[in-house]
């Protein structure tokens, strides 16, 4: 990156997602990402009928299978064809070597205006380890804790909703409003 961009940056920057049958956008987003990557990793729901897994294993450092998206043992969802929203993401975490996570989905990319700003990771405090982005789509914009310290106490919970928790008192969250990614999905190859 120092030849590329005439700077150093003491960080790694992991960009990680699930995916299930996105292949009509995961090549979008993953292009997206590609200038701000050290890592790209992917959960890929063994349910998926596409080649959502083929596609993303052109631009990923790593594709896995997540073997149960319906969640961990006693906390299941009872929708067979629905997913444990928390329970895929932290999966798609510990496959993360990164100092910094940047969480997103497979069908929503980084706006280049932004790039710049996801390599300057270092000049955010020191103590500020979870960062919202802004989320564009559908005529709206929302902030979401896309990026975060890769550390075991921070994690994603709640089986429907995406809800980031970490111990407030040691790590600080704070708004991220000049970095946005933008949530469009293709509907008719959704499953």
């Amino acid at each position: 990156l120092l030849a590329v961009c005439g700077f150093q940056k003491s960080f790694r920057l992991s960009v990680t997602f699930p995916a299930r049958d996105e292949a009509a956008d995961v090549e979008r987003t993953l292009k997206s990402f590609m200038a701000i990557a050290d890592e790209i990793v992917i959960g890929v729901d063994y349910r998926s009928k596409d080649n959502t897994a083929e596609v993303a294993a052109r631009y990923a450092d790593k594709v896995f299978t997540i073997t149960d998206p319906l969640g961990p043992p006693g906390e299941e969802v009872d929708n067979p064809n629905g997913v444990h929203f928390s329970h895929i993401r932290n999966r798609c975490i510990e496959q993360c070597t990164g100092n910094w996570i940047f969480m997103t989905e497979a069908h929503e990319s980084l706006k280049p205006e932004s790039i710049d700003y996801c390599l300057g990771l270092d000049d955010v405090p020191k103590h500020v380890g979870v960062l919202c982005v802004v989320r564009t789509g559908a005529n709206s914009q929302w902030l979401f804790p896309w990026v975060f310290w890769n550390d075991p106490r921070i994690r994603f919970r709640n089986p429907v909703h995406n809800v980031l928790a970490y111990p407030e008192k040691e790590i600080m969250g704070a708004d991220w409003p000049q970095v946005f990614t933008h949530h469009f999905r293709d509907h008719g190859n959704a499953t």
